[in-house]
């Protein structure tokens, strides 16, 4: 069998629907003088986090957040954030769009992305900043003009720069704000203004904590800075936590309360409840003072047995009328023996696809079952593989197949999967150019091996140029004759263009040989790499040739959306 390109993992010019034949191989540095930048009295940097593209990242982007720890409404049009590395002047920027930032309020930032994380929540802005995960600094100015400062000998300050409004640097930064810069970062930390954002004391290395990437958008409830008890707890309990059955997991959360004192956490309800094991809060600090910060453990148990659970913790406080927040950690305990419990809720493959082209559950975290289909999990090939349902549900508008996205980056990449085995896959819902596919894959365990999925029989031409889309990563046939229409790729991409009922020629206003018609009846068959000018070349006959007008008959492979080197024109079905 041959094997699917998933889409644009290679720089080609065209993407269409892709049918994938496979073949049966089937420390901060301190300056010599403190910054002098005046303490932001309404806007400031409350959280900064740059391993979006780092192995092991808790969320898929790097993000600048923003609080307005002031009383009065601010408008954020003309301002921009920006950014440097850590020894250099500030290089690059995310121009903020016109929006207004109540007291108490947060705005989220996005910036550029990388392969693994979970997805943030809505972003107001979004930028192109890639962010160093340990190292650098984060500016917020008032305008619009990058700034030509922030190295050590060009160190920004407010009698300078009056458009400067706040400063973070981080790890060994050469500019921040007061004595020393925040704690160096990594894939899993972010630093954050303490007090849920309201410290501003102009000394980065005072006013940060690092802890567990938090964002916060509009959305979030408002913390409003000061009062008369107010004031709503303000807890951090960060993103997905995972581990594997017999290890044991922790996190530290945090909760504050600028009116008050947090003073108690524990965990108040485990959805499921772990049939061995607990979940709970093994230690607690309470805050010092009113405005402080309580600090806790959250332990996952090593009996907690391998599943998914929701736990929610709850915080309180010492005002007359306590109060209480809550926060819910989204926990999966994997089974690194691979088997696959009993009791997991899953989501049958053709409810992710659905009946559209695109899944009615995008960007949403599922946890399903299937039969491998086709296996290309090497790093020259898609970096993933194809699970189709074993029974799937009779409807034809459904497909019953998906791919499955685990780049090297991504831990769970080692485990390996063969065709005909059942596995259970957790991750995300995503559309990537028109593919349906699981990415962020958080567990993946092989349950068991079994018997192969025959094939479905597919006959060219389709009823519409969307046809194929009903069979989108499923394993199928095509038991007549196609014929080679075009080997232009074959040396170059290992694509060769196939139509059914006879070569294709150029779309005439004769039905017979129209746009729709050819449409209907082509595949591209793919030799599944991703790299270009492959050795050896594939496809070729005997005598170390394929021309057009050759014949195959009874391919068979998985079908996919994906690229193309084509007429660019024209929206093919591919076969790989």
């Amino acid at each position: 069998m041959f094997a699917l390109h998933p889409p644009a993992r290679r720089p080609l010019v065209h993407f269409s629907m892709i049918l994938a034949l496979l073949f049966t191989a089937l420390g901060s540095i301190p300056a010599a003088t403190p910054a002098a930048i005046a303490a932001s009295s309404t806007v400031v940097i409350s959280q900064v986090y740059g391993g979006g593209a780092s192995s092991g990242a808790t969320y898929l982007n790097d993000f600048i957040e923003l609080f307005n720890r002031g009383t009065t409404t601010v408008s954020l049009a003309g301002w921009s954030v920006q950014y440097g590395s850590a020894a250099n002047n500030f290089s690059s920027k995310t121009d903020l769009p016109s929006a207004s930032l109540a007291p108490g309020q947060y705005f989220l930032i996005q910036q550029a992305a990388g392969s693994t994380g979970a997805a943030l929540p809505t972003p107001d802005a979004t930028g192109t900043i890639a962010m160093s995960a340990s190292n650098g600094k984060v500016a917020l100015v008032n305008s619009t003009t990058l700034l030509t400062c922030g190295a050590a000998a060009t160190r920004c300050s407010s009698g300078s720069t009056p458009s400067l409004v706040d400063l973070v640097g981080y790890g060994t930064s050469s500019d921040f704000e007061g004595t020393a810069a925040a704690p160096a970062l990594s894939a899993t930390t972010a630093a954050q203004r303490r007090n849920g954002g309201c410290t501003e004391t102009d000394d980065n290395s005072a006013d940060f904590d690092v802890f567990t990437p938090t964002p916060r958008n509009t959305s979030t409830a408002l913390a409003r800075c000061g009062g008369g008890g107010s004031e709503p707890i303000t807890p951090t309990c960060g993103g997905p936590l995972s581990t594997e059955a017999g290890t044991a997991a922790t996190r530290n959360v945090t909760a504050t309360d600028a009116d008050g004192t947090v003073t108690t956490a524990a965990v108040t309800s485990v959805t499921p409840a772990p049939a061995a094991g607990s979940i709970a809060i093994t230690a607690s600090t309470p805050a010092a003072a009113t405005g402080g910060t309580l600090q806790a453990t959250l332990t996952v148990d090593a009996a907690v047995p391998a599943g998914s659970y929701d736990a929610t913790i709850t915080f309180g406080n010492n005002d007359a009328t306590p109060q209480t927040a809550t926060c819910t950690i989204a926990i999966t305990v994997s089974d690194p023996a691979g088997s696959c419990p009993a009791g997991v809720t899953l989501t049958p493959i053709y409810t992710i696809q659905g009946s559209g082209a695109s899944s009615p559950l995008a960007n949403t975290t599922v946890t399903f079952e299937g039969i491998v289909v086709g296996d290309f999990q090497a790093s020259t090939e898609l970096s993933g593989f194809f699970v189709q349902d074993q029974t799937g549900d009779g409807a034809i508008a459904t497909s019953d197949g998906i791919f499955v996205f685990v780049p090297s980056a991504n831990p769970l990449s080692s485990v390996n999967v063969s065709i005909g085995e059942r596995v259970r896959v957790t991750g995300q819902v995503k559309e990537f150019n028109a593919l349906t596919e699981i990415d962020n894959v958080s567990a993946l365990n092989v349950c068991s091996a079994e018997t192969p999925l025959a094939p479905t029989p597919v006959d060219l031409p389709v009823a519409t140029a969307s046809g194929m889309e009903q069979y989108e990563g499923m394993v199928v046939t095509f038991p007549e004759a196609l014929t080679v229409s075009q080997n232009y790729f074959q040396g170059r991409y290992g694509q060769v263009t196939l139509s059914a009922e006879g070569r294709m020629y150029t779309p005439t206003n004769d039905q017979g040989n129209s746009l729709d018609y050819n449409v209907r009846r082509s595949i591209v068959l793919d030799d599944g790499r991703t790299s270009q000018n492959p050795s050896p070349i594939p496809y070729l006959g005997a005598d170390n040739t394929l021309r057009a007008g050759d014949i195959s008959t009874g391919l068979t492979g998985v079908v996919s959306y994906g690229p193309i080197s084509s007429d660019t024109s024209i929206r093919h079905y591919t076969l790989q």
